[in-house]
Parts: C-alpha cells; structure tokens; sequence
C-alpha cells in the first residue's frame, strides 16, 4: 500500500530485541540520524494503513480496528433477529399490565427503551413498579444471536454514533418499550417503607403498554414547573405518579446518604457536531433531577433481583465492588490531610504516616468528600478516591458493592444493551417457570468485565480524538482551566468545557520539588516561586493538539 510520512498504520512487529521485553520502558537515547535504540532494533511489516494520522476518519478507523470491537452483524444473526422480532405477541401465561399507568423516561435521542416505570402509594410507603424489557424472550440461550450477543458484551456509545449489542430489529423494535406499543416485559414489583427500605419484593413475566415517552429535560421542566409546565398536556396522565416519584427520590436518596454510598460522579462533556461531524462545542452534560430518580429506582430494582438471585439459589451474575485496599487508603489519606481534609475517620496521622484504620466504610469516606466539595474542591478529590478504589466488576459469587453501600448488587435494568442484564434475566425467567438453573454464569461474568473495559477504553479514545481535534482549530487560544493532576513530568489542566490537556513540567519554568504523595509541585517562574496542586485555577493556552495520539498541549499564560 501507497504509504506517507504521517499516517497511522498498523504493524505486526517482526523483530524486537529481548533485551527490551523485560524492560516495557525504556529510555530512549537518540542518535545523529534521529532513531532511537529500540527504534533502530525493532522491525514490523505494515499490515494497514489508515491514512493521515491527523484526520478523523483514520483515527477512527484505527481505534475501531485496534479495540477488535465488532461492527457489523452477520447475515445470520440479521435474520434470526428479524424472524423472532417479527413474531406475534401472545399475552397468555403474562401478567396484563397494560391498564397500568407505565411510562418511559429517557434521553431526548434515545432509541432503546429498556425501561419503564409505575408507583403509587401504599399507606405510607410505595410501591415501585421497574418494568425492564424482557430480551431474554427474544435472545434465546444458545442462539446464533446470543454468541454474537455475548461475544460484545455491551453497546458501545460514541461521540457520532452506537455500536449495539442487540441487533436494530430488537433494540430499536421488538425489545423497545416504545409508547403506545404492546410489549413483553420482566417487571419487579418492589414494596419500599416510608424511609425506602425493601418490605417486599416481586419479579413476573408481564405484557405492558407505555403510556409516554418520557425526557428527561421535559420531565425536569415538569418537576420544576408543574401545570404550568410547557409539557404539561403530554404529561397530563402521569402528573400524579411524577409527583410520587419526586416524593420517593427524596426518601432514597436520603437513605442512600445515611449509608454512605459515594457520590463520585464527575463532569461528563457532551461533544456537539456539525453536519460534517466536526466538533463545534464542548458542554458539561447536566443531571436534573428525572435523571436522578430514575438512576434511584434503577438502583433499587438491581437490588431486589440480587436478592432473589441469592434466596432462589439460582445462577446469576453479579455486578461487586470490593473493600479498598489498606495501601490505597494510605495514600489516599495522605494526600486527603495535605489538601486540608478531616481524616481522622480513617486513619491517624503520625510521624511515621498514616495508619488506616480497620473496616474503612463508604460512609467514612463520604464524609471526606462532603468535606472538599463544602471546599470546593470535590472533583480532584473525588478523582483521586476513584483511583484509590478497587474497579467495579461482574462475578458469579454475590458480594456487596462498597461504593454503592449495599450488601448485594447486580445489573438487571438494561438488557438491551448489556450481556450480564440479560443473564440475570434469564436466571429470574427460569425461577418464575420453575425451570432448570442457567448455567455459564462463570464465563458470562468474564467476558462483560472484559467486553466493558474494551468498550470503555474505546469511548475514551475516541472522546479524546474529538476533543483534540476540537483544540486543533484554537491553538493559542486562552481559557481558564483547573489543574486536575500531578505527575513528575507535568500538570494536566481541564479547562471549563472539560478539555484536558497537558503542562510539560520544562514548560513552567524551574521544577523545585514534585511530592507525588500531597500531588504537589513546587516551581520558580518569572523569578516567583508558586505551589500548584490539585483544584488550583490557572489560566492556558493552547499549545497544540495532536488527533493521533488524542493529546493536547497547554501552557501557562
């Protein structure tokens, strides 16, 4: 292939030197003709060309190519999706809620509606009716469709676009709960006390009718307006079960505070395109209250099918998140008593470091982030207790999830668009039948761990192409911006609209000291010396942005 100075290309290495196979970093040394030693030593056959290594569609490519992310579905799970979406519904043997006021509430562009919800009061408790699209009645155990289903392990969601797990015949057809539209479902039917405890719970098989399509932004003009609400005729029939939901949010998220499950959401950045699919704008993505109700009641359903995985005895994949480590903690305290923070809940400081303290709860933890965001400093501190964190993974063995506070956990809210969801609903499917167990738990659970970090390393690689392809047309543009780390070689900055970008330490004049416990570095500029940390406002320019690599340069002005 015709090949240019700058394009991305794949290779398969054909020779690499043993001498660097134990020593994944090497220092580079340069030589008069530019290469370095490893440079010089390794050999490859160019096996793709992307193209320009600075455009989109190469870059593209390239991240596609290399996540092995499938695509394109065959030919056959084509049709097999087509046949079992064309097939008539029969609500013999179902729970008829169709005359049950259910509805769906989700983003203005969403086309894969997995979940609906009904409530209404029970003296002086709820009941909380999570009616979850029943895809297991489509994607039969063994199916072609379900190896290829299982083989993604997730819907992967881009900038421009989504690579679904479920073929559009049953993700954006027969499996969307869309308005007006009978549907099969697999409904939890939770009975919740006045502080939002479980009393009771149920799981059937059902036939329901959504009665709206629910946004978030118009259900948050709703909530906030009332009948006075631009939307309040499309709402009209759902206005008394808004009030209850908004009323029940309350209770749970009460309940959720009192246990310490940890707020760690951070700023999500919404990338906005032209006709031709450049970046135009870069906005902070918000969070209203619909779409914090829903996450609560999503929450609750989750637990309640864990619960019944674990009393039934049946098969199940569960979504845990292991105790942090004694080490991380340390270092998360350390760091945490250097930006000002109460510690004492988890550890004491001495002389000698910090000494952690035995059974770390998330509520002791919450209480450190309470404490930085009254400071104003919750996102970096929030940021570093997420890498101090185990990583949240899928197991066949029920265990709690520490950052939610709950004893047991599982994903069953949106099996359109994960495996695991789906497995559960299988197992629960087969308890309600009286049928034999599900087996594979074991290697569904591997697989969605592994499917969902290929996916999420893919969304990142590609938020960040745009992001630097976004700063490619401002180079030398200022913009106030937050330091949100430290490291040896630099800071990296994240300006308002959420673009990162990093500050080479020879670029802030003379480095004095980097405390890579406190995430402190200490520099003389101009003949000043400053102390930059974490959550420190600084203003930057643009130095450069490189789409290849999805990095961007900044100074400080």
């Amino acid at each position: 292939c015709d090949i240019r100075e700058g394009d991305k290309v794949k290779l398969k290495i054909t020779k690499y030197p043993d001498e660097y196979k134990s020593q994944p970093y090497v220092r580079k040394r340069r030589h008069r003709h530019g290469y370095s030693d490893i440079e010089a030593s390794v050999a490859g056959d160019v096996v793709a060309n992307y193209g320009d290594g600075e455009s989109k569609s190469a870059n593209y490519e390239a991240i596609l190519d290399m996540s092995g992310i499938p695509r394109h579905f065959s030919d056959d799970v084509l049709a097999e999706a087509e046949a079992v979406a064309a097939e008539a519904l029969i609500p013999d043997n179902r729970l008829d809620l169709r005359d049950e006021i259910i509805f769906t509430i989700d983003g203005a562009g969403a086309k894969d509606l997995d979940d609906a919800i009904s409530i209404r009061r029970r003296g002086d408790g709820y009941t909380l009716g999570v009616h979850i699209a029943d895809v297991s009645h489509y994607v039969r155990a063994g199916s072609t469709i379900d190896a290829e289903t299982l083989s993604r392990g997730t819907s992967v969601y881009f900038v421009d676009k989504v690579v679904p797990m479920l073929p559009v015949a049953l993700s954006n057809g027969a499996c969307s709960l869309n308005a007006g539209e009978d549907k099969y479902a697999l409904s939890a039917i939770i009975d919740l006390d006045r502080k939002g405890e479980i009393e009771a719970y149920s799981f059937a098989k059902t036939i329901i009718r959504s009665s709206v399509r629910g946004v978030y932004s118009e259900v948050n003009d709703i909530l906030e307006h009332g009948s006075y609400s631009t939307f309040a005729e499309k709402y009209s029939a759902v206005l008394p079960s808004l009030d209850i939901m908004s009323e029940l949010y309350e209770v749970l998220s009460e309940r959720s505070r009192k246990r310490g499950a940890l707020d760690l959401d951070g700023d999500e950045a919404v990338i906005l395109l032209d006709d031709e699919g450049m970046p135009t704008e870069i906005i902070p993505r918000t969070r209203g209250i619909a779409e914090r109700i829903i996450e609560q009641f999503m929450i609750r359903a989750n637990v309640a099918a864990a619960s019944f995985l674990k009393e039934s005895g049946r098969s199940g994949v569960y979504r845990i998140h292991e105790e942090p480590s004694v080490e991380k903690m340390q270092a998360f305290a350390v760091f945490a008593h250097n930006m000002g923070l109460d510690i004492s809940g988890i550890c004491r400081m001495s002389h000698d470091g910090a000494e952690v303290k035995h059974g770390i709860t998330p509520a002791m933890l919450s209480d450190i982030l309470t404490e930085a965001k009254d400071k104003g400093i919750g996102e970096p501190v929030s940021g570093v207790l997420l890498r101090s964190l185990m990583k949240a993974k899928y197991s066949p063995a029920p265990s709690l999830h520490f950052g939610l506070a709950e004893e047991l956990y599982c994903h069953f809210t949106s099996p359109i668009r994960r495996y695991p969801d789906l497995f559960v609903h299988r197992s629960i499917s087969a308890a309600i039948e009286r049928a034999s167990d599900i087996k594979g738990s074991g290697e569904a659970a591997q697989i969605s761990t592994d499917t969902e970090l290929r996916a999420v390393e893919a969304e990142r690689a590609i938020e960040a192409m745009y992001m630097a392809l976004y700063m490619s047309d401002r180079i030398g543009e200022e913009y106030d911006a937050t330091v949100s780390s430290v490291a040896s070689f630099g800071i990296f900055a994240m300006t308002d609209n959420l673009c990162e970008g990093l500050i080479p330490s020879l670029s802030l004049g003379e480095v004095l000291s980097f405390n890579d416990k406190a995430l402190t570095m200490t520099i003389r500029r101009d003949g000043k010396i400053q102390t930059l940390r974490l959550g420190d406002r600084i203003r930057i320019r643009v130095v450069s942005a490189s789409v290849a690599s999805g990095k961007v340069e900044f100074e400080i002005v």
